[in-house]
């Protein structure tokens, strides 16, 4: 004799609705024993929905719903009770909707102008969407400490509480089901204060007459988040002057 025992356990389930499911776990005990199938602690017995079996053999219990819908969600549990005692293995089965439309912008992005070192929140609703992702400049952003992104199935947010320079830039948010993606994009402006080194490449006499090319040069940010400086250099060339 041997009280019933779990081999191995239920697993939770996400599935799309109609579509088909099984529920299954090994067991073990002898004598064999009893099964019963509950969903929200209310026992499984319309066999028009569920189909359950046993193979004695290799243990195997398992409950198959052929059409599953929102209406069996919830957790299922499998109890096994024989003359030793008793054992039981549960696991929850979430089902999504099927979306019938590709997701679609009923509020989308705006450009935004901030200061450097304030706050900005990007938002935007969307419709028909299962997930939603950010991009900068056509980089995938993932919700950091400096991105902070929340999706609650219609308001899609990018919240950045300290603005620098090197936030300027084109910002995406992509929405995304079974059918397709959709996306608004807008532009965020930052202002800030520049670091201006002006350098003289010649020390030279303007004369009247004569030719003087300006060039401007700028060299890469040097870009790091909380410190950015910005270079400008201005050369000034002169050819030699005439008397």
């Amino acid at each position: 004799t041997g009280c019933p025992s779990i081999i191995t356990p239920l697993k939770d389930i996400t599935t799309s609705d109609r579509t088909s499911v099984t529920l299954e776990c090994y067991i073990t005990g002898i004598p064999t024993p009893e099964i019963v199938w509950y969903l929200n602690n209310n026992p499984i017995t319309d066999l028009s929905i569920y189909a359950v079996s046993y193979d004695s053999e290799t243990g195997r219990a398992a409950l198959v719903i052929e059409d599953v819908t929102e209406r069996l969600e919830g957790v299922f549990r499998c109890f096994l009770k024989n003359d030793v005692g008793e054992a039981e293995t549960r696991c929850i089965l979430s089902v999504k909707n099927t979306p019938k439309h590709v997701p679609s912008f009923t509020e989308p992005l705006h450009d935004v102008k901030v200061s450097e070192g304030h706050s900005v929140t990007l938002t935007c609703r969307v419709a028909d969407a299962e997930s939603v992702v950010w991009q900068k400049d056509g980089v995938v952003q993932k919700s950091t400490e400096d991105f902070k992104q929340s999706f609650d199935g219609e308001e899609a947010k990018l919240e950045l509480d300290e603005v620098f320079l090197d936030d300027f830039g084109i910002y995406s948010c992509i929405a995304r089901n079974d059918l397709g993606e959709e996306s608004s994009s807008c532009k965020l402006k930052v202002t800030g204060e520049f670091e201006i080194s002006i350098l003289f490449r010649h020390t030279c006499l303007i004369y009247r007459c004569c030719q003087v090319s300006i060039a401007f040069a700028c060299c890469p940010p040097l870009y790091r988040r909380k410190t950015q400086f910005y270079r400008f250099f201005v050369f000034f060339q002169c050819p030699n002057s005439l008397p």
